[in-house]
């Protein structure tokens, strides 16, 4: 705690507000992938759009060209953040198997004594 009586909880300064899971390694969490893909959508979009109002040709060859990079860049981050997202499904896929193997535990019998007895009449 601090000297106001608040609480500081120590994180790592590039993974500040996310959690980082087991198997995570160096790919970035999903939320901000989507977040980069978007932001490069619309930069490609708005690059798209001022092609078109530009003028000057080589200015508007420039500005698509910039506005295909964004896509590209765009897709590929698509694509990791799928790969990922079906990286974290397999690895769930695999605790939940590996927990369901540890509760279909079979029980064994082991007789420990045994008890006769006679009717006497």
């Amino acid at each position: 705690q601090n000297a106001k009586g608040k609480s500081h909880h120590l994180t790592h300064p590039r993974t500040a507000g996310h959690h980082i899971h087991p198997g995570h390694f160096s790919m970035k969490i999903p939320g901000q992938l989507s977040a980069e893909i978007n932001t490069l959508t619309k930069e490609a979009k708005e690059k798209t759009k001022l092609s078109r109002a530009v003028q000057n040709l080589q200015e508007k060859v420039q500005l698509q060209r910039e506005a295909g990079a964004c896509k590209r860049q765009a897709d590929d981050l698509s694509h990791q953040l799928y790969t990922r997202l079906r990286e974290i499904d397999a690895e769930r896929e695999r605790m939940l198997d590996e927990i369901a193997e540890k509760l279909n535990l079979t029980p064994i019998l082991t007789p420990l004594f045994t008890i006769r007895w006679d009717v006497a009449a």
